[in-house]
Parts: structure tokens; C-alpha cells; sequence
């Protein structure tokens, strides 16, 4: 059943999450935008909030973009979601909501499927002020930055204290250094997740990766699947001369790995202090399940 923000004002109940899609009725933004302020007026944030713009359609972008910049009662927003933003100028426009007051406490932010995520929308998060606060930083499916915007993105001081970094499928890139310009950032320090799924990784971007002791030191789960690191990127991650004692997770699920590849990883001093690794889809055999039983590393 459909319901508006009235039927939820009703209930006497202060909800948690506001997600802004056709079943709360917000396909129209002429008529119903009143009731959205409304609503929140009514819900004056003692608690929370997370906001979920990723169903919104394009159109409607830039009033709900509008709204949450300049709704005074809407400043306790913890996670936002994106995937549309506005046709025109969304650079800036994205500029305006990230330097909003309402996004002070921004904790989580995750943009998916989109392919309006341009070099210009990474700076534009790079002048914000408000990121600062920033813990988990999700991008999936989106495109069309370049490495470039990437590597500007990973420079950015403002995400020093990021925890959590997950880039998977990036649309348009192909480039095999992200993993390298992420080792060279600066600042992105203080991780302790790391997804780079689907990024197109080689084996030589896995040697700059375990070779960067500061990005590595605090991670605890690095998810590494889908990418072509093969046997020869295991080799580097064998090689590496650090031992990663906050690594417990590690995830190589379908990176092209097989029997040689197992070898080297069970007898990887940096990978000591693994609790879980993830080797699912690739062919590693018999000869690789008994390298993995009987090492001596990988306790």
C-alpha cells in the first residue's frame, strides 16, 4: 500500500530513514513538496537519519537536492544515498548539498549506478568541507570519472578520517593503477576496509598495494575479488616485506589464481595474521587445497 508522509506523521512515530521513490508518492514535486516540509518540520531530528535518494528520478533531483539543502530541520542526516543528480550544473549542485549545514554529520555516503560521476563531481566533494566527518565512502557503478578524478579523490586531506573505502565496477575506467594511486595517497591512512572489486586490477598494482605499509596497517578486511591479480600477483603478495597484523579478512574470490598462486599465498609472512581468505572460482585444485592444509603460515 502507498503511503504519504501525512499517513506517517500520523502514526506519531519519528522515523529513522526517509526514502524518497514513487511508493511514498513522490513522483510529482509541485503538490507533494509542501507535505515533504511538513514532514519534515514535524520530524525534528532527535534521532538519525538515513537518506535514500537512489530511486529518485533525475527530474526530481534538484528539489529533493533543494530540499535537503535548505530544510533547517533536516540536519542530523548520518547516511545519504545517491545515484541521480541533477541535468544541469551537478557538479556544483552537488557541491551546494555537500557543503550544506545539514550534512555536518554526514557518516556514510554511497553513490551507485550512475554514470553522471564525473572528474568535476570528485572535486567538488574535495572542496567540501563537510567530509571531513566522513567514515564510509561507498562507489559503485559509477562512472564516468577518470583515474585522474580518482587519484584526486584519494589525495583529498578532508578523508583522513575515512574507515571504509569500497570502489567496485568503476564505469569507464580501465586503468590498472587505482590500487597504486590509493598506495600513494597521503592521507587515507586510517582504513580498515578496503573493496577494490572489479577495478581491473594486474598483478603489478597488488605489488604497489602490499608494498604501502601506511595504507595497509590498520586494515583488517581487504576485498580484492574479480580483479585479474593471477598467480603472479600472489607471488608479490608473498614477497612483500611488511606483516599486516590487522589483516584478518581477505577476499580473492575469481582473480584468475591457481595452484602456484596458493603456494605463494600459503607461504605469505604478511598474511600471518589471517583469519579468513575468500578463494572461491578459481582453479586451484587439489594441489592447492593441500597447500592451504598443510601451511604453516596460515594457521
Amino acid at each position: 500500500k502507498d503511503v504519504t508522509f501525512s499517513d506517517v506523521k500520523k502514526k506519531n512515530e519519528i522515523p529513522k530513514e526517509i526514502k524518497l521513490d514513487c511508493k511514498l508518492k513522490v513522483s510529482t514535486w509541485n503538490d507533494e513538496l509542501n507535505e515533504f516540509q511538513v514532514f519534515l518540520d514535524y520530524n525534528d531530528q532527535r534521532e538519525f537519519l538515513t537518506v535514500d535518494l537512489q530511486e529518485i528520478e533525475s527530474l526530481q533531483a534538484s528539489k529533493a537536492f533543494n530540499v535537503i539543502i535548505n530544510n533547517p530541520h533536516f540536519k542530523n542526516i548520518r547516511v545519504l544515498k545517491l545515484s541521480q543528480f541533477p541535468n544541469q550544473n551537478a557538479d556544483k549542485k552537488l557541491k551546494s548539498l555537500l557543503q550544506t549545514y545539514n550534512l555536518t554529520n554526514l557518516k556514510i555516503l554511497q553513490v551507485e549506478n550512475t554514470t553522471q560521476f564525473t572528474d568535476k563531481i570528485c572535486e567538488s566533494m574535495i572542496e567540501s568541507d563537510h567530509i571531513k566527518s566522513l567514515k564510509e565512502l561507498s562507489l559503485k557503478n559509477v562512472g564516468t570519472m577518470t583515474s585522474e578524478g580518482l587519484q584526486k579523490l584519494f589525495n583529498c586531506k578532508a578523508l583522513t578520517n575515512l574507515k571504509s573505502l569500497r570502489v567496485k565496477n568503476p564505469i569507464g575506467i580501465r586503468d590498472k593503477y587505482i590500487a597504486k594511486h590509493l598506495s600513494n595517497s597521503p592521507y587515507l591512512v586510517n582504513l580498515h576496509k578496503i573493496t577494490l572489486s572489479q577495478c581491473h586490477l594486474m598483478p603489478a598494482t597488488i605489488k604497489y598495494l602490499f608494498n604501502s605499509d601506511d595504507i595497509l596497517k590498520d586494515v583488517s578486511e581487504l576485498n580484492l575479488s574479480r580483479n585479474k591479480i593471477s598467480s603472479k600477483g600472489c607471488q608479490y603478495i608473498m614477497e612483500a616485506m611488511g606483516t599486516f597484523s590487522s589483516l584478518k579478512r581477505l577476499n580473492l574470490k575469481n582473480c584468475g589464481i591457481d595452484s602456484q598462486g596458493v603456494f605463494y599465498l600459503a607461504n605469505a609472512t604478511s598474511l600471518q595474521s589471517l583469519r579468513s581468505i575468500n578463494l572461491s572460482f578459481n582453479n586451484i585444485g587439489n594441489i592447492g587445497c593441500e597447500y592451504l592444509f598443510t601451511s604453516k603460515v596460515l594457521t
